[in-house]
């Protein structure tokens, strides 16, 4: 599949299912292309975005065992979320659930 054809239907499909309180989970073997599809799903969204490297010490710790309010502080105002690497994340579901259930942000998260 060539970048024209992730522009044509995978990119506008994805972001029809980007809502609030919605997580969209992409993932697929190695060296597929997740991270440059995920870049031009949310690049083409419009939106600002805030990135999340998982496989960065820095990155998992501001994510793992914190609470909605300290989620909310460290997303700030950002509408979509993306957790890159994210099986890498301790209690990821919770994570996830915590944030898609109080903060009703949209969250991209593949593995």
């Amino acid at each position: 599949m060539t970048n024209f054809d992730f522009n044509r239907t995978i990119i506008p499909y994805a972001n029809t299912l980007l809502q609030p309180g919605k997580i969209l989970l992409l993932y697929g073997p190695r060296q597929v292309g997740k991270t440059t599809l995920t870049r031009m799903i949310a690049e083409a969204n419009g939106d600002e975005y805030l990135w999340f490297n998982c496989d960065e010490a820095e990155a998992r710790q501001s994510l793992e065992g914190q609470s909605a309010n300290k989620l909310r502080s460290a997303f700030g105002t950002y509408k979509t979320v993306i957790f890159d690497e994210a099986q890498r994340l301790q209690d990821v579901g919770l994570i996830l659930k915590i944030a898609a259930d109080t903060l009703k942000f949209y969250y991209s998260l593949w593995l």
